[in-house]
């Protein structure tokens, strides 16, 4: 199902916006899938600035090792990458303990409708075009990670050491 990010956005644009998403989710752990090692840098950059924990997987195949290992709350998956693509590598977590609800949310250059619905069918929550600007990354971030924490209160709020 589509969503309508705009009151995400608009409420980052202040001044203080960052800190909207750092205050409530500081030390989340997340999991970054992209295999583009500049797309994962800049990614990372992003990510860290907000305050979140980020662990990568440069294919699919390590994102479904890492999501079985780990409880993440949200992952970011790219879709076209070597050895595991983001269709095959969402719908292996969604299998996993535990990761039925864990928020999925595609990251890539594909921005068609086909390719929206290609992500949501597959198990995904929702769909970044890259390249994202910042304020609608963490816009989609704020609101993903809101949910899932009004979800299971207990273990999104779990912090990292």
């Amino acid at each position: 199902e589509a969503f309508d990010d705009s009151h995400c956005t608009a409420e980052l644009a202040g001044s203080n916006g960052l800190s909207t998403l750092i205050a409530p989710h500081l030390g989340r752990r997340i999991l970054l899938v992209e295999d583009e090692p500049i797309n994962r840098e800049i990614a990372l950059e992003l990510l860290h600035d907000a305050g979140l924990v980020v662990d990568t997987a440069e294919n699919g195949k390590i994102a479904v090792d890492r999501s079985q290992a780990n409880d993440y709350a949200l992952i970011l998956m790219d879709m076209r990458m070597p050895v595991m693509n983001g269709i095959e590598s969402t719908q292996a977590i969604r299998t996993l303990p535990g990761h039925r609800s864990t928020p999925i949310l595609a990251m890539t250059a594909n921005a068609f409708d086909e390719d929206r619905a290609a992500c949501i069918e597959a198990g995904m929550d929702d769909h970044v075009a890259k390249p994202v600007s910042p304020q609608r990354l963490y816009g989609i971030l704020l609101r993903w990670l809101e949910a899932r924490q009004a979800a299971s209160p207990d273990r999104s709020r779990e912090r990292t050491a």
